[in-house]
């Protein structure tokens, strides 16, 4: 953000890379697979709150209920200037990345998704976010067994709510000693609703404007919340037999044991281990992925790794002898191969003590027009 949210907005639109990094203490040319990484590595930043201050967990989550717990939520406490820039530059990148087709492992609050979309917020949102919250708000506006007499044995409060971080705020001025009645009780759930769901509406607005700056709000209208999250993220939930039927193959046929056992082996994989697999072949954690299956020639195969070039999606597979030593080897690469190492073989001494660096990628004259054929 602090080196690039003052790039001119032209970086953005090209169909290639945005910029071009360098990894203090890998040997790596970014051909593709170090930027891919560092998009990773941006997002699973994003999506620590420990790391920002931009996401938090949701209610459902803190609470251990209701859907979407693996979802974070904006942080209704991140409002400084410094917050609403970090977001604007967010929603450029995010808008910038469904143009080219480069999945972010994003993991955000159908909320986000549908106010990016224009869609309208409703009651049934609250309960991928606060399951408790809107459990509480329907049975005071339906409940059947509500009365007159009954009602402040149910809810004896104001004219207050709590956010999603436990902060209690007034819905009206000197709410908290206005006393919800039975009679008014329809105008407090509505407003307690619309406070809930606008909680971060500064935010979200932040990352809009971002958004709508590379992707025209009439394009992004066209789709659902639901499709657009799946046009910025890609898909985390893939079939292997869709990565099978997209496979290139050379020096090594579909029959060859080896890819027999790579195949077996993802299958029985977890969806976590599959993600980590892709960040290893590709340093995306998303499909799509085009893997690229090639044989590692070396004496005494079962003493040997896999070896993946990020950048072009390979995946070099020693010719192991049983499908055990397989998942044994390629677990471990995946869980402790993170660095981006090999081409110190190319590039012969570098100084490790460099800096890490990013450079943007000027765009060539015929990027000038954008492409969004990949929508239709």
């Amino acid at each position: 953000h602090i080196l690039l949210s003052a790039k001119h907005l032209s970086m953005f639109f090209t169909n290639r890379r945005f910029w071009i990094v360098s990894l203090q203490g890998e040997g790596a040319e970014d051909v593709g697979g170090p930027y891919r990484e560092c998009l990773s590595e941006m997002c699973n930043e994003l999506m620590s709150p420990s790391a920002t201050p931009l996401f938090t967990m949701s209610p459902n989550a803190a609470n251990n209920v209701g859907t979407h717990r693996d979802r974070l939520i904006l942080n209704p406490e991140g409002a400084s200037h410094q917050h609403m820039s970090m977001l604007n530059f967010l929603g450029r990148l995010m808008a910038a990345c469904l143009r080219v087709g480069e999945p972010l492992p994003l993991y955000i609050s159908p909320i986000v998704w549908k106010a990016l979309a224009g869609e309208p917020l409703e009651i049934e949102d609250l309960r991928g976010v606060d399951k408790n919250a809107f459990t509480s708000l329907w049975y005071l506006k339906n409940s059947e067994e509500l009365t007159e007499e009954t009602f402040k044995s149910v809810y004896d409060g104001g004219f207050t709510t709590e956010k999603s971080n436990g902060q209690e705020i007034e819905l009206v001025p000197g709410g908290a000693n206005l006393s919800v009645e039975y009679r008014n009780r329809d105008i407090y759930v509505t407003l307690a609703l619309r406070k809930r769901l606008m909680e971060a509406k500064n935010m979200i607005d932040a990352l809009k404007t971002g958004f709508y700056e590379i992707l025209p709000i009439s394009l992004a209208h066209l789709c659902t919340g639901e499709v657009l999250e799946s046009l910025v993220c890609g898909n985390p939930e893939w079939n292997v037999s869709d990565l099978r039927s997209s496979a290139r193959y050379e020096g090594v046929s579909p029959d060859d044991r080896r890819c027999s056992f790579l195949w077996e082996v993802l299958t029985d994989f977890s969806e976590c281990d599959r993600g980590l697999f892709l960040r290893f072949v590709s340093g995306r954690e998303r499909v799509p992925v085009k893997l690229k299956i090639l044989p590692l020639t070396v004496d005494n195969p079962d003493d040997h790794l896999p070896v993946a070039s990020t950048c072009f999606f390979w995946i070099s597979l020693p010719n192991y002898s049983s499908i055990e030593i397989m998942r044994q080897k390629l677990l471990y690469a995946i869980h402790h191969c993170t660095d981006i190492d090999t081409d110190y073989r190319v590039r012969g001494n570098v100084d490790e003590n460099a800096p890490p660096t990013i450079g943007s990628v000027d765009p060539p004259d015929d990027d000038e027009f954008e492409d969004y054929t990949h929508l239709l």
